[in-house]
């Protein structure tokens, strides 16, 4: 009995024994496996943290650049404005015979301008002398042609006497700031840039300037739109450092209002504003925030062939992107709580490592490879976007250039849109813009570059023509399929397409020329008549058989 009690304790003794040493045996690798996880979760945290840290310097490197884009863009569309009006035909008639209907004639036309571009507070055509001949008022949407009782001279104010002395072809640009009415600054505020440039008659003579006071607000807004794609604040300074647009409404335009004299970028990033002021563009990392930074200079845009000087140089905007430092952190933090929560799902299951980290790793792809998607192709249509088709274009004519071939631009307006969503509803108008963008695709090459520039605006690059008539086929073809009715909730609406058509190199030897030149040919399909297409020719060349109006074919 005795040497069974015996056996029994010295079993219980084996066991609690063997029990301790696997214990001991579990703790160890426990705490390799540990080790090792802990270590794979420093080295993850490292690598994530300084790969977010790079996404978010190249988001904002990307924002900030797009929207200077914004802003040249806007001032591309304006100095095309400017251009246009400045050989407008009614114009040349008024400088040689200043009756009252050709007067008249010019004032029209200035408010069918205003009424389609909506951009403009005024337009004027002022003389030699400085006297407003004509001039229309937007009037917050109600555009109406000022009366001659009403006109005034601006002999004395300084855009006109900075414009007028310009060579032909040459705009003058205002600096950003807000308008003034009687002496007073016009509430509620209304920024204002003017643009300007000289008029020439048939003999060569300079004979006035045409002025175009641009409501900055759209600049503004557009900006603001664009800057959704950045973490970080966007901001649009002077030269001076002051806020033409900010964070805070509060602080803008303190160089014009006394009380916010002290309300500059300086004062409240001291660390900063030294290298921003400085230099043209860059990215720092302080403990001020992240800033990323590029410098836009107006006049430079404005007349890209003269020789940069000093004068041209010093007219300069800052557009600034700042990632306040609790942002950054807040990111950090997060970061780190995710992966404090996956090391401890590594301690309970040593398997699951491998697949978070993975995860991880697809989620970053995919999450960049849907910005990319998103920077490059309109969500509703799926066509190209505005950003894509300025890239493709500039591909393009590289090839062109280097094969020596001919490109042509399609820009395609359509007619009738707008009644369709005022009467409809903006839900009835995506639809019909997404029928739109499914008959160009199906009729067009796969070859050709399709892209929504907004709105109801399109684009088409065809990269390879043999003859203009290859560019009025794709034309006509494309005003035939948009004519069509087009089936939208049981109801048919019919809508029609101005094409205006540039090519290259006739038209244009670079991108931002053939751009210009087949939006003025766009306007003038759409001014001549509407449902047709219109070719821009160059100064040298005459019209050519296939410029015609154009009837859509029959089903």
């Amino acid at each position: 009995m005795a040497s069974t009690d015996t056996n029994i304790k010295t079993r219980d003794r084996t066991s609690r024994s063997q029990g301790i040493v696997t214990a001991l045996h579990f703790l160890i690798i426990f705490l390799a496996i540990g080790a090792v996880m802990t270590g794979l979760i420093t080295i993850y945290y490292n690598l994530e943290t300084s790969n977010h840290l790079a996404d978010i310097k190249s988001r904002e490197q990307f924002a900030v650049d797009f929207q200077k884009q914004v802003i040249e863009r806007n001032f591309e569309y304006i100095f095309g404005d400017l251009e246009f009006l400045a050989h407008q035909n009614e114009l040349q008639e008024l400088l040689q015979d200043a009756a009252a209907d050709t007067k008249q004639r010019v004032a029209a036309e200035y408010l069918t301008f205003s009424r389609k571009r909506r951009s403009y507070d005024q337009i004027r055509f002022l003389d030699a002398a400085g006297d407003e001949i004509v001039r229309v008022n937007y009037n917050r949407g109600a555009p109406e042609i000022v009366a001659a009782r009403r006109l005034q001279s601006k002999g004395s104010r300084y855009y006109f006497r900075e414009a007028f002395v310009l060579e032909a072809g040459q705009i003058f640009v205002s600096p950003f700031d807000l308008n003034i009415e009687q002496g007073r600054i016009e509430t509620p505020f209304k920024p204002m840039i003017r643009f300007a440039t000289p008029i020439v008659d048939r003999q060569g003579r300079k004979d006035g300037v045409v002025v175009l006071n641009y409501l900055g607000r759209n600049l503004i807004d557009a900006l603001r739109e664009a800057g959704h794609m950045a973490l970080g604040n966007i901001m649009l300074l002077n030269k001076n450092g002051y806020w033409l647009c900010g964070p805070d409404p509060e602080m803008e335009w303190g160089f014009m209002l006394p009380e916010r004299r002290d309300q500059r970028f300086g004062r409240a990033f001291p660390q900063t504003w030294p290298l921003v002021s400085t230099h043209t563009a860059g990215q720092i990392l302080s403990g001020e925030g992240m800033f990323t930074w590029k410098t836009v200079y107006p006049l430079l845009r404005a007349n890209p062939g003269d020789a940069p000087t000093d004068r041209l140089k010093g007219y300069a905007w800052k557009l600034v992107s700042h990632i306040p430092p609790a942002v950054i952190q807040t990111n950090a933090r997060k970061l780190l709580g995710n992966l404090f929560l996956l090391a401890a799902a590594l301690f309970v299951l040593s398997a699951l490592p491998s697949w978070l980290i993975a995860q991880g790793v697809v989620r970053r792809k995919f999450y960049q490879r849907n910005l990319w998607r998103n920077a490059n192709f309109d969500s509703l249509t799926g066509l190209a976007n505005r950003r894509f088709f300025h890239y493709k274009l500039d591909a393009t004519l590289v090839e062109a250039k280097r094969y020596d071939r001919r490109v042509a631009l399609l820009f395609v307006d359509l007619d009738g849109f707008k009644q369709v969503n005022d009467n409809q509803g903006h839900e009835i108008g995506d639809l019909l813009l997404q029928q739109v963008a499914a008959r160009l695709v199906k009729g067009l090459r796969r070859s050709d570059t399709i892209a929504r520039m907004g709105g109801d605006e399109f684009t088409v690059i065809l990269p390879e023509i043999k003859t203009a008539n290859d560019a009025a086929t794709t034309a006509g073809k494309i005003i035939t399929a948009l004519s069509k009715p087009f089936r939208i909730q049981e109801t048919d609406l019919v809508i029609g397409a101005s094409i205006g058509i540039a090519i290259h190199p006739d038209c244009g030897a670079n991108a931002d020329t053939l751009i210009k030149n087949a939006d003025v040919a766009m306007y003038t399909a759409k001014t001549g008549g509407k449902n047709t297409f219109r070719f821009h020719y160059p100064a040298t060349a005459p019209p050519a058989a296939e410029d015609a109006p154009h009837t859509p074919m029959s089903a």
